[in-house]
């Protein structure tokens, strides 16, 4: 009988590229004000070549009401879902499309909570190095990573 296993010429399975979210944290803050979170997986599949990274993204919600200035205090300072900080201006808004870059290399640890078990499934990535991109429009985000369209 069959059964898969090892032999030659084996078959791949192809991972989707774009895996929706439900919710994002990054460390204590979670992402509130989006309207799309999805993971990118690069460097598989269709991205064969690419840097292998995961790619966490939220695209903000121009429809939702902007933070409140109390949101803006010193406690949600270090909130990695703000805008990049021009020159000396107040903490800007959450507009635009804010992106966390994981290599496989710099994963350290995950932790996975199976939906089968419990009513939820979630998974936790413990990273030694994340890199922050900020695109004003998921146009842009597309552009920088080549996304087709």
């Amino acid at each position: 009988g069959g059964g898969g296993g090892g032999g030659g010429g084996g078959t791949s399975v192809e991972l989707p590229q774009f895996v929706p979210l439900t919710a994002l944290y990054v460390g204590r803050f979670p992402s509130t004000n989006h309207a799309v979170l999805f993971l990118w997986v690069s460097g598989f599949g269709q991205s064969e070549g690419r840097p292998k990274r995961l790619v966490l993204v939220a695209v903000q919600d121009e429809a939702k009401p902007q933070p409140a200035k109390t949101l803006q205090s010193w406690a949600m300072r270090n909130n990695p879902f703000f805008a990049p900080i021009a020159g000396a201006e107040a903490r800007p808004p959450f507009r635009g499309v804010c992106t966390f870059e994981i290599g496989l290399g710099d994963i350290a640890g995950l932790d996975y909570m199976n939906p089968l078990l419990v009513d939820s499934s979630r998974l936790v990535i413990e990273a030694r190095k994340i890199t922050k991109r900020w695109f004003p429009t998921l146009d842009q985000c597309s552009c920088h990573y080549g996304w087709a369209d």
